[in-house]
């Protein structure tokens, strides 16, 4: 199904920018794929961003990605995909390579600043901006399973460290909610939203993201995307009521036969 609303040249940029945003460590180029490695963490840096034509035939472009992550011990091999994917024919030819389709993400974006902010409420409380090690440190507390990639997400948010905004939002005793945004070219990259376990549901991710996107729109950004899963209602429903709306879907073909 076409999920698009964007022009295959608005979504080729937009990948761009997502690219510039969500860095990987290392990317070895293609022709015009880039093949990205970050250690292992997030499949967005560890997978080839088919964003023009290889240069060489297909079968022998996959092969060449197939063997490059097996040599740096990254595999099962991983292609992040959109409907600007080059060449066209590429999601059906890793398909018939037994490649699984995977995470279909909706990206969507907003211009800034958000229209109709809410009133005040009591009990409202002031979007915080820390530096990069005590916010990863909060990071990793509410997300306990990524401390095995704390090496790697140092690395990765150190790097350009004055286009990140490292937001959150405090409780009465600890923080509730956080996120990320990045800069570049007049936009900002929405990225790891999250709210404290026992916090969900009481309107403190839109505080933290309203706070994050006026510092963004401060900042000089202009418009504001980000990426969810497809299926995870309950945030497509809280970016759609700040004002996000669907621009295009992207997704993943992994590669079968490297799960261990």
């Amino acid at each position: 199904m076409n999920h698009s609303l964007e022009s295959k040249k608005e979504i080729a940029a937009n990948e761009r920018l997502a690219a510039v945003t969500w860095p990987a460590l290392s990317t070895t180029r293609l022709g015009g794929w880039e093949l990205r490695t970050a250690a292992g963490y997030s499949m967005r840096a560890n997978s080839v961003l088919p964003a023009g034509q290889p240069g060489c035939s297909l079968t022998e472009a996959i092969l060449h990605c197939e063997e490059h992550y097996e040599r740096l011990g990254l595999a099962p091999t991983v292609f992040k995909l959109t409907e600007a994917s080059e060449p066209p024919e590429l999601d059906d030819a890793l398909n018939e390579r037994g490649y699984r389709r995977a995470e279909e993400v909706m990206v969507m974006r907003s211009m800034l600043p958000l229209q109709a902010p809410p009133e005040t409420r009591e009990g409202d409380r002031a979007v915080e901006f820390l530096p990069m090690e005590p916010w990863l440190a909060e990071f990793l507390r509410l997300n306990p399973g990524r401390k095995r990639h704390e090496k790697t997400m140092a690395q990765l948010l150190s790097r350009k460290e004055e286009m990140r905004l490292f937001a959150c939002l405090m409780g009465d005793e600890a923080v509730v909610a956080m996120g990320m945004a990045v800069l570049a070219e007049n936009a900002a990259g929405i990225y790891n939203i999250v709210t404290a376990p026992a916090h969900r549901r009481k309107g403190y991710a839109e505080q933290l993201m309203r706070g994050l996107l006026e510092e963004a729109r401060m900042r000089g950004a202009e418009s504001a995307f980000l990426q969810v899963l497809a299926e995870n209602e309950g945030a497509v429903s809280l970016y759609a009521k700040l004002g996000f709306h669907e621009a295009y879907r992207q997704w993943y073909r992994v590669q079968e036969g490297h799960d261990g």
